[in-house]
């Protein structure tokens, strides 16, 4: 670092692409330590090749880095790994499970497949209280009725920080949240094959989440992705202080307007639950194209939209070349099965499209929750990208590196998007990147 030009005296629009810099970072103790960056704009994020800086603008915001806890802790390497030993001891063989819903059910699931037994799924909701939930029985938080200290799992995504300090109250104390939980088990997690992936990946590719930090446009986006950060960290709650409401979620205000949706593209549009959303808030869309591959969600699909040509609904994925896939049995948002009922006779493959390929015309506003396909989609679709400029609302929790990773993918295809960051419930789920 010694052979470095120092930053410390330089403004932004000073610094020379291509060029590596040492600069001295002021801590809260009003000590200093140093950092080296590499100042490129049109660089790419590589966690081999350390810290990068693409917009000279930011510089201010590196040398401020110690108001964001998690991000100066990354960049110092002063985050300390977990022990999952003593989370598994705490785990023990059975549990009870906060939340008779989508996330409560998927717990148990993922706990029983590793020989655990969940004695009850616990509810604040009186209608599902003697309810029998594949197997699990239903109740009330009810001491006299619990064995004394036995986990307590939360298991809902918008309330569980609600649980969590309603149960320190009646003095409940072994208590877990889903992050903990999952990485005590070491479960599987949507595409990765390990939760604790979500908490590793953060010492393995520190630099390039400080990276992508700095491409942040706002300042609520910058706390919440630090909070982010924060919450994988500790394996805990989202705080309240980085979480929106979750019915903005793609409809963010800072960054969606009604003319958006005008030419509007939905990959993982499961029942065409989230064009209504944006239709009732914003107005109705002049044209969209509409992709799901799971056979139930695309039915109900079809049939909300059954009187709208201007709706076009397609069993297919994005992706980045044209291609066969396997059609999914099941949608990852319908746990419960609620769009199950019916003899559906599933396609074996569903085609992956290119939306290059597809949208001939106007795109205004894309939005992808596809499970970990994101960075496919997003390539597949470089030409619209080029030509119409889209926003974008891309789903950023599927992979363990999708934070940092998705953010390069779109810079990469078009540098001149502003990105932003919100985060819509308790747990690690939810979280959406604005490209705008």
């Amino acid at each position: 670092m010694s052979g470095y030009p120092s930053a410390e005296h330089l403004a932004g629009h000073e610094l020379v692409a291509g060029s590596s810099y040492k600069l001295p970072i002021m801590l809260p103790d009003a000590e200093t330590c140093e950092v080296c960056f590499r100042f490129d704009p049109h660089g790419a994020i590589d966690p081999e090749q350390g810290l990068l800086l693409r917009d000279g603008a930011r510089l201010t915001v590196l040398r401020q880095i110690a108001r964001y806890p998690a991000m100066l802790s990354l960049l110092q390497g002063a985050a300390i790994p977990c022990d999952y030993s003593v989370l598994e001891r705490q785990v023990g063989d059975e549990v009870y499970i906060f939340g008779a819903h989508q996330v409560g059910v998927l717990l148990a699931r993922l706990f029983q497949a590793r020989g655990g037994r969940v004695r009850a799924f616990l509810d604040n909701d009186e209608r599902k209280h003697g309810a029998i939930i594949e197997g699990i029985p239903v109740q009330g938080f009810d001491r006299s009725t619990m064995v004394p200290g036995v986990l307590v799992v939360l298991g809902s995504g918008r309330y569980s920080e609600t649980i969590r300090v309603d149960l320190a109250t009646k003095g409940w104390i072994n208590v877990m949240t889903m992050q903990t939980f999952l990485a005590a088990i070491d479960a599987p997690y949507i595409t990765e094959d390990s939760f604790r992936n979500y908490h590793s990946v953060l010492f393995n590719q520190a630099s390039a989440f400080v990276s992508a930090f700095l491409c942040l446009e706002d300042e609520r986006s910058r706390e919440v992705y630090d909070g982010l950060i924060r919450m994988r960290l500790e394996l805990g709650n989202a705080a309240a202080s980085i979480r929106s409401d979750f019915r903005l979620e793609y409809i963010e205000p800072d960054f969606i307007e009604a003319q958006d949706i005008r030419f509007y593209v939905d990959a993982g549009a499961y029942d065409g639950d989230t064009l209504a959303r944006l239709e009732s808030r914003l107005g109705a869309a002049q044209n969209a194209y509409l992709f799901e591959p799971e056979q139930r969600a695309f039915e109900a699909c079809q049939r909300r939209f059954a009187d709208r040509k201007t709706v076009k609904v397609l069993q297919a994925a994005m992706s980045e070349t044209p291609c066969w896939i396997p059609a999914p049995r099941a949608n990852s948002c319908d746990v419960l099965g609620q769009l199950a009922a019916g003899d559906v006779q599933p396609m074996a493959d569903v085609a992956g499209l290119p939306l290059d390929e597809v949208a001939v015309g106007a795109v205004s506003l894309i939005k992808l929750d596809i499970e970990g396909a994101e960075g496919s989609a997003l390539r597949g679709a470089r030409q619209v990208l080029l030509r119409e400029r889209p926003k974008l609302c891309v789903c950023a929790y599927h992979r363990s590196d999708d934070l940092w990773r998705l953010i390069d993918t779109v810079l990469a295809l078009r540098g001149d998007y502003r990105v932003g960051v919100r985060h819509y419930s308790d747990i690690i789920d939810d979280t959406t990147l604005y490209f705008y």
